[in-house]
This record gives structure tokens, C-alpha cells and sequence, in this order.
């Protein structure tokens, strides 16, 4: 039991809105744990105690709106605030909870926990499972042993886990399934997230954001399943996972970074190296995902970096990650850009999207020639080739006596057989003025004819694959 002059000091610092500082000497840094349970006696307080000064049990004067805020103190049990209700705002720093915190269902003005250390040994560390604040939830510095739930909150403010250590060896080391942040969620500095769960280290499924989420040179870990759950994880500006972000993942289940169907409603920041998993194609899940603006890899536009990412970092071909990455670039003019990851998009089908049978030979072909309708002038290309081959056949089979001029007859001059040749492999061109040099009845002539019948098949098929690669008809189908 916290003896009567501390208890004392503590309910008139609320009343004067002053901090309680048991410290005063020490700097305000992490301060180790073995040091925080050498404490003595006299930096004990019972949670008890401070619950009920938060629910304004007992007699004094009205607590001042700055709130209860103490420093250097250690809390004796479990600090219970399930269900209450307080107009009092608490701000613990450099503190021990030995025995973890409950604020399931609380509502608070704000809760600060900067630089305290947090343990459970049977539980959660910190359960603030549907927690309300009319402000922002502060655990800047902390070091949670046990993990942290915040299923169902709603932040009034920020979220801040800036330079926050959090480990749970048997789960989640965040769970925030469906919380709601009116502001920012801040996981910067040495953040380091540490769980084992097939859910995931840092759980955001369904979580909103209003504001940005910044996880810049954080560093979260999962030997069990995905690093980061963001699966249906809305926010309302910007997603940094840049900088010197860190993410390692396991497991087949979810990637390391899980964010299908989560949307962005601003610019989307993702590191370039620093997503690792067993299995490189489980990196990133963003089937589904959105943003607005072309996205940065690492620190600078890297289309043909993010084209990889979606080829060679995700579990399974999805169509979406490419349209919408296409849809940014289309938004900024670069249609060039967007042709380029579109027609990537057709060949990561080809390779990882099932196609079989005459879906895949059309895609094969189409994409040899056609540029999958993006570059109808691959088959003027061909077609010039064909053009050529006819011209060398003709010369070839026509000094074998496959074509002559007259009357009289004689041999066709080679312009005469060029014409000619040019005339058999493209019978959609006029004719040209060669038409004395005719086909003879000799066997090399018979050779040119059914030579001739193949030339113009592949040379109407290649004119009406342009045409139809030129009109978009290839690249709608």
C-alpha cells in the first residue's frame, strides 16, 4: 500500500495539475527494467489506487484539466480501467507496470505511457480492447512485453509508437482489428514490432486511418505469419513504408506485407529491399489495393522497379495491381508508361495466370506481334520480312526458270522479278508494271506458286492483325 504522504502528494498534484516526479534527477530516456525494480518502497503506488482516483473516488478538490501525471513510479498489480469512464487525462512516464494494464471499453481524454515498460506474464500486456480517447493514445518509448490490443479502439487523436518496443512470443504483438484513428498512426524512430501469430505481427485488418500512416525505418517481425495484416486497412492521406522500414515475414497463408483490398487515399511509399520472407513471391500481397498518384519506390518513381514487385514479389498473378498502377500514370499523361506496364501485365498472365489452350497460344501470339495490341508495328515489321522473303524467293526460284517475260520469251531483268516477287507476297498492293514476267509451267514455278500461297496467307493474316492491334480491338479483348 503507497503510504499516506505519497498517497497525499499524488491526489493534490491532480488537484493542482502538477507532475508527480519521482526521478527528477535521471534523464528522460529509456530507463532499464532491472533499475526500475530496484526501485524502493517509496516509488510504489497501488493500481488500485489510481483507479479510483480516475473514476474521483474519495475526497479532495476537483482534478485539474492537465490530469494525472506521474513520473519514476511503480505500479503495484495490474492497473484495471476496464469500463471507466473519466474526465481525467493520464499520463504515465518512466514507469513500471509489472503486471500490465487493462482499459478494455475505457474512456479517457487521453492516455500517455512515454517511456514506461509494460509486462504480463498471463496476458496481455496493455488490453485496451474498444478503448475510446477523445485524444491521442501515446506509448512513445515504451517497451510492451506481452503485446497490445486495441481490437475495436477509436483514437480520438494519434497513435503514437514512435521508438516503441513491443514483443509477444505467443501472438500479435499489436492487434488493432478494426481501430479507428481520427488522426495519425506514428511507428517511426527504432519502432520494432515483434509477434508470432498466423494473423500477423502488426494487425491492421480493417483499421481506419483518417490522417497517414508513418511505419518509416520501423522494423516488424512475424516467425509465424505476416508481418503486417493490413487487409482492408483504409487511410485517408498517405502510407510510409520507406526509409529504412524493415519487414520479415513467414509462412504460406499471407505475405509478409498483407494489404489486399486496403486503400490509400493519398501517395504510397514502400521500401525497396527491406520486405523479406522464406519464399520471395510472399512478400507483398496488394491485390485490391488502391492509391491515388504514382507510388515511390524507395525514394524515387520506379516503374519498371514497381512492375518487378508485382511480378516477382507476389504469391499469384492478379490483374488489379497492374491496372492500378496503370490508372496513376494514365491520370499523369504517360501513356508510354502505361503501355509498358500493360503489356507486363499480359506477360506475368501468361507466366502465373493460368491460361491454357487457345487462350494461351492467342496470347503468345498476339504478344510476339502485336505487342499484346500495344505495339501494332511489330507486325509491319513481319510483314516487311514476309515481303522480303517473297522478293528472295522469286529471285532464287525464277533464275531456276520459275518465271520468264516475252513474247519472245526471255529471262525476267531483276527489277521485272523483284516486282514480281513483291506482287505474289503482298496481293493487297497494286500490281506493279512487271506483268510480263509471268509463271512458267516448271516445276520451280509450281515450288513458287504454293510458296506464293503461303506468302499471301501470312501476309493478309499480319495486315489484319495491325489493323486490328492499330484500332484497339486486340488491346479491349
Amino acid at each position: 500500500m503507497v503510504d499516506g504522504p505519497l498517497r497525499s502528494r499524488i491526489a493534490a498534484a491532480l488537484a493542482a495539475g502538477r507532475v508527480v516526479d519521482l526521478i527528477p534527477d535521471l534523464p528522460r530516456t529509456l530507463i532499464d527494467g532491472s533499475s526500475m525494480r530496484s526501485w524502493g518502497a517509496a516509488h510504489d503506488v497501488d493500481a488500485d489506487f489510481l483507479r479510483d482516483l480516475l473514476r474521483g473516488v474519495g475526497p479532495g478538490a476537483p482534478p485539474d484539466p492537465r490530469g494525472l501525471r506521474l513520473r519514476g513510479v511503480r505500479i503495484r498489480g495490474r492497473l484495471d480501467l476496464d469500463h471507466v469512464a473519466t474526465p481525467v487525462r493520464l499520463e504515465l512516464q518512466d514507469c513500471l507496470l509489472q503486471d500490465g494494464m487493462s482499459a478494455e471499453q475505457a474512456h479517457l481524454p487521453a492516455l500517455a505511457l512515454a517511456r514506461c515498460r509494460i509486462s504480463d506474464p498471463s496476458g496481455i500486456a496493455l488490453h485496451a480492447d474498444r478503448l475510446r480517447t477523445d485524444g491521442s493514445l501515446y506509448l512513445n518509448g515504451s517497451c510492451v512485453e506481452g503485446g497490445i490490443g486495441l481490437v475495436g479502439a477509436g483514437i480520438g487523436g494519434s497513435l503514437h509508437l514512435s521508438s516503441t518496443t513491443v514483443r509477444n512470443p505467443v501472438g500479435p504483438a499489436v492487434a488493432a482489428e478494426g481501430v479507428t484513428v481520427a488522426r495519425d498512426l506514428l511507428a517511426d524512430g527504432t519502432c520494432t514490432i515483434d509477434g508470432s501469430s498466423v494473423l500477423g505481427a502488426l494487425v491492421l485488418l480493417d483499421a481506419r486511418i483518417d490522417g497517414v500512416l508513418w511505419a518509416r525505418d520501423a522494423t516488424i517481425r512475424n516467425d509465424a505469419g505476416p508481418a503486417v495484416h493490413g487487409g482492408g486497412l483504409r487511410i485517408g492521406r498517405d502510407l510510409y513504408l520507406d526509409g529504412g522500414f524493415s519487414a520479415v515475414g513467414s509462412g504460406l497463408v499471407r505475405s509478409t506485407v498483407h494489404l489486399s483490398a486496403a486503400q490509400v487515399g493519398g501517395l504510397l511509399y514502400v521500401t525497396r529491399g527491406g520486405v523479406r520472407h522464406d519464399d520471395d513471391r510472399h512478400r507483398w500481397s496488394v491485390d485490391g489495393l488502391t492509391y491515388a498518384g504514382v507510388p515511390l519506390l524507395g525514394d524515387r518513381r520506379d516503374r519498371d522497379g514497381w512492375i518487378d514487385l508485382l511480378r516477382r514479389a507476389t504469391p499469384r498473378y492478379s490483374a488489379q495491381p497492374y491496372q492500378q498502377l496503370a490508372a496513376v500514370h494514365r491520370a499523369e499523361g504517360h501513356d508510354s508508361d502505361v503501355r509498358v506496364i500493360l503489356m507486363a501485365q499480359r506477360r506475368d498472365q501468361i507466366e502465373r495466370g493460368g491460361l491454357s489452350g487457345a487462350d494461351l497460344w492467342w496470347a503468345r501470339l498476339t504478344g510476339a506481334l502485336l505487342g499484346f495490341g500495344y505495339q501494332p508495328w511489330r507486325a509491319l515489321i513481319v510483314l516487311v520480312g514476309v515481303l522480303v522473303l517473297s522478293v528472295a524467293l522469286s529471285i532464287g526460284l525464277g533464275a531456276a526458270g520459275a518465271l520468264a517475260a516475252g513474247p519472245p520469251p526471255r529471262p525476267c531483268t531483276v527489277i521485272e522479278t523483284v516486282g514480281r516477287g513483291l506482287d505474289l507476297g503482298a496481293p493487297f498492293l497494286p500490281r506493279s508494271a512487271s506483268s510480263t514476267c509471268t509463271v512458267t509451267a516448271t516445276d520451280a514455278a509450281t515450288v513458287l506458286t504454293i510458296g506464293t500461297w503461303v506468302m499471301q496467307v501470312i501476309a493478309w493474316a499480319l495486315a489484319a492483325l495491325f489493323v486490328a492491334g492499330f484500332t484497339g480491338i486486340v488491346r479491349r479483348t
